[in-house]
C-alpha cells in the first residue's frame, strides 16, 4: 500500500507451482533490487514453502502472518465461535502491550489446552500488532493480494495475456497516480490528511499536564497517554505503529495551537515520497515484427514441466492457506450440501426436525388443522404446476 492507502503493485510473476523452488526464484528478484534492507517486514500465510524461502533469501527480515488466515485455521479446529473470533481480533489489533495481554488472557480461557499450545507455538510476535518489533502500517489481512488476484483472474489463461495485462494495468495506474501527485500542492497525501482531520474534529474530554518542554500526560479516563514530541512517541502505541499522530498528540497540538498537524506524520505519508514512487514511466512492448534482435541470439529452451494433474484445471479466486479447508454450502430448504436456498431446485422443502415437530404439537388442534390444510393447498398447487 502507498501513502494514499492504495494498492502498490511491486512485483508479479507466473510460476508453475507454489513450491520452494518457485518462491526462491521469485523473492530473489526483489532482493537484487533492494538488497538486505533494515526493518523489512514480510506478511504472508502459514505456507511452509514461504517460511523456508524467507529464512533463506531474507534471513534478517521480520516475517509475520495474516491474521485472517490464522483465524481460518482456528475455525477449522474449533468451529464457529463468535466470542472466540471477537477476542482474537481484540488481541491482534491491540496497540498497547497491556491491552494485548488482557485480551490474550480472555482468549486463552475460551480455548482448551491443545489450542493454547498451538497458539503459543506460532508465537505472539508473528500475529499480534503490539508484539511486532517494527512498523508494518496495520497490514493484517491479504485483501490487497486477493484484490489483485481477482482482478487478473480472467487473464490467467496464457502467460502472454497475463503479462500484457499487468504491464498495461501498471502503466495506467502509474500514469494516473503520477498526474495526481503532480497536480497536488499539499504536503501530505489525501489519506493522511483525512485521518488527521477526523482526529481533530473528534470530540474528546482530554486533560493535559506538562512534564517538561517536550513531554506531556494526556488523561483519557482509561489508561491515559504519555507523549514525547521529540521522539514522536506516545505510550498508547498508535503514533509509532501507524505513522500518524494519535488522538493524544492531536490534543497536545490543539493546546499548543499548532496550525499544521500534518508536519508530524511519517515521511511515508508525505507527497514527496508519494511522487517518488510513481516517477518511473511504463512503456508498451512492441510487436514481434519490430523487435531489435542482437547479433548473438540466446536460445531459450522450454522449461521442464511437471506431470499434469488429473482432471480439469482449477479456477479459484484465491488459494486457501495451510490448514484452511473449503467452506461447504448447505441449503436451508432441502438441507443438502453444495448449494443454497436461492438456487434450490427441490420440489418440496425438507422434513421438519424433531424440535420443530415437538414445538408444533404443543400448539392447539385448530392451528394444527389450519397448518395441515395450508400444507395440503401448497402441495396441490405444486402438483398443478408440475403437471
Amino acid at each position: 500500500m502507498d501513502g494514499n492507502n492504495q494498492i502498490l503493485l511491486v512485483a508479479f510473476s507466473a510460476g508453475k507451482t507454489e513450491s520452494g523452488e518457485s518462491w526462491i526464484w521469485f523473492l530473489s528478484r526483489p532482493k537484487e533490487c533492494i538488497g538486505d534492507m533494515p526493518s523489512l517486514a514480510i506478511v504472508s500465510d502459514r505456507a511452509n514453502s514461504i517460511k523456508m524461502t524467507i529464512q533463506s533469501v531474507f534471513p534478517n527480515a521480520y516475517h509475520r502472518l495474516f491474521c485472517r488466515h490464522l483465524l481460518m485455521n482456528m475455525r477449522e479446529k474449533i468451529g464457529k465461535q463468535e466470542r472466540t473470533y471477537i477476542l482474537f481480533w481484540e488481541a491482534a489489533k491491540a496497540y498497547r502491550e497491556s491491552d494485548f495481554k488482557e485480551s490474550l488472557g480472555r482468549l486463552r480461557r475460551a480455548l482448551n489446552d491443545d489450542f493454547q499450545t498451538w497458539l503459543d507455538k506460532i508465537g505472539n510476535e508473528r500475529w499480534a500488532r503490539s508484539c511486532f518489533p517494527i512498523v508494518r502500517y496495520n497490514i493484517t489481512t491479504s485483501n490487497t493480494v486477493e484484490s489483485v488476484n481477482a482482478l487478473s483472474r480472467d487473464t490467467q489463461k496464457t502467460i502472454k495475456i497475463f503479462i500484457n495485462f499487468f504491464r498495461a494495468t501498471m502503466q495506467q495506474w502509474w500514469f494516473q497516480e503520477r498526474n495526481a501527485g503532480a497536480g497536488s500542492k499539499k504536503d501530505v497525501t489525501e489519506y493522511g490528511e483525512k485521518v488527521i482531520e477526523r482526529k481533530i474534529h473528534k470530540p474528546s474530554a482530554f486533560q493535559l499536564y506538562q512534564i517538561d518542554q517536550s513531554r506531556y500526560v494526556v488523561t483519557d479516563q482509561m489508561k491515559n497517554g504519555i507523549l514525547n514530541l521529540e521522539s514522536c512517541y506516545c505510550t498508547c502505541g498508535k503514533w509509532k505503529l501507524s505513522g500518524i499522530p494519535c488522538t493524544h498528540a492531536i490534543a497536545v497540538f490543539k493546546e499548543l495551537r499548532y496550525q499544521h498537524c500534518n508536519v508530524w506524520v511519517s515521511s511515508y505519508f508525505t507527497m514527496e515520497t508519494y511522487r517518488s514512487i510513481y516517477i518511473e514511466v511504463g512503456f508498451p512492448v512492441p510487436v514481434p515484427a519490430e523487435y531489435e534482435e542482437p547479433d548473438e541470439v540466446m536460445v531459450v529452451f522450454p522449461p521442464l514441466m511437471d506431470k499434469r494433474q488429473v482432471g480439469r484445471p482449477k479456477n479459484h479466486n484465491r488459494i486457501p492457506s495451510q490448514g484452511e479447508g473449503p467452506i461447504q454450502k448447505k441449503c436451508s430448504r432441502c438441507q443438502r450440501i453444495g448449494h443454497t436456498s436461492r438456487n434450490c431446485d427441490a420440489l418440496f422443502p425438507a422434513e421438519p426436525t424433531k424440535s420443530e415437530s415437538s414445538s408444533r404439537t404443543k400448539s392447539s388442534g385448530k392451528s394444527n388443522v389450519k397448518s395441515k390444510s395450508r400444507h395440503t393447498s401448497k402441495v396441490a398447487n405444486n402438483m398443478m404446476l408440475l403437471i
